[in-house]
């Protein structure tokens, strides 16, 4: 799943008309273009939401839960925040310019990547282009777009507990862009940190879906918490999709909320128990309810 346009149409470009990897489905962050490729494909989403970052998060959650390989490029912090991709829900693993979504972290690192497009760039932007002096703020900005990803991958084997990858990997963005200060800055921290102190280590694996289920129902129980709530439960979802306890408690968190748009999510929510349980006498009466009360 790409999150930009630079990745989503460069990835179709290659596909479509170069016919290169022909096995995988790229998704694309654009709603009615990921439509187009997606319509005629069974079986890639469960839901079938219709916004952002409910869709999103729904093919992810729904081929991990199937057992595929997904990978993600491009992605935002705040998707990583919502979809969990920062070790909650999942993990996400370093894989060149883009990211493997995982349910564990494995227990040696990969094979650092070369990032041969970001050098072969760097390369003709020094030599053809002129470098920074040219003042083109286009090739400027597309150099920092090509190396951006070294710079997150960087992190990612900081935060991982891969501390000579990290090191490794931010010195390659050094040398190819010398100008990119949120690089330096990125350098100059991993370097200093230690081991230690990294939230994450090789082999570790993420809490089940019943287990963040238990941990939002503690949080709803104490005050002041109903995010911390609201996000475990949300995530016990997505690391299990057919999950109906933790979708009717997240539907009963949206309809509690009093804001319009969430008892719409929990409308949406009582739903999907329903297509996963049609018999569900609770998520039945709950959604009945709803609809006397205008929101359908």
């Amino acid at each position: 799943m790409c999150f930009s346009d630079i990745s989503c149409y460069s990835l179709l470009y290659q596909q479509q008309v170069a016919h290169t990897r022909t096995d995988i489905t790229i998704v694309p962050f654009t709603y009615d273009v990921r439509q187009h490729y997606l319509d005629s494909l069974a079986d890639i989403q469960r839901f079938h939401y219709t916004t952002g970052p409910y869709y999103d998060a729904d093919i992810i959650s729904w081929n991990m839960y199937k057992g595929r390989d997904v990978y993600v490029a491009d992605v935002s912090n705040s998707y990583v925040t919502y979809i969990g991709l920062d070790g909650q829900a999942f993990y996400l693993i370093p894989n060149g310019y883009v990211d493997r979504v995982s349910k564990d972290i494995p227990s040696s690192p990969v094979q650092d990547a070369t990032y041969q497009a970001t050098r072969n760039y760097h390369a003709y932007f020094e030599n053809s282009l002129g470098g920074t002096k040219s003042k083109n703020y286009w090739d400027i900005n597309l150099l920092e777009y090509l190396t951006k990803p070294i710079s997150i991958n960087s992190y990612l084997y900081w935060e991982e507990g891969y501390l000579h990858q990290a090191v490794s990997t931010i010195t390659i963005e050094n040398g190819l862009n010398k100008d990119y200060e949120a690089s330096n800055r990125l350098s100059q921290s991993i370097q200093n940190y230690e081991t230690q102190k990294v939230p994450y280590h090789g082999g570790e694996t993420i809490l089940t879906s019943d287990q963040m289920y238990n941990m939002g129902v503690g949080y709803l129980k104490q005050p002041n918490k109903s995010e911390a709530a609201y996000l475990y439960l949300l995530w016990s979802t997505f690391e299990n999709p057919l999950n109906v306890q933790a979708r009717l408690t997240l539907a009963e968190l949206y309809v509690d909320s009093g804001i319009e748009s969430f008892k719409q999510l929990g409308k949406i929510e009582l739903q999907n128990v329903l297509k996963l349980d049609p018999s569900n006498q609770e998520a039945a009466k709950d959604l009945t309810i709803l609809r006397q009360k205008g929101i359908d």
